[in-house]
């Protein structure tokens, strides 16, 4: 449930910076297909992955750090 959630989050972010940068009305049908076709093939649960492994290696890090002082 959580993930899906966070999904959304992410997918909507990205259309609203991509929006951003494209004011045009029929540019932004193009976009949100661009982001619905991302959404399926998973690109956002990748980026989900990613910044979780980088998060949980700096707190790894800090933890390790602070414990060794």
């Amino acid at each position: 449930m959580k993930s899906s959630v966070l999904n959304e989050i992410i997918f909507r972010m990205y259309y609203v910076l991509l929006k951003l940068f494209f004011n045009n009305a029929s540019l932004s049908i193009i976009i949100l297909r661009l982001c619905v076709n991302l959404y399926k093939i998973n690109i956002l649960l990748f980026i989900q992955h990613t910044t979780r492994y980088i998060l949980f290696t700096y707190i790894n890090y800090t933890y390790t750090y602070i414990s060794d002082i």
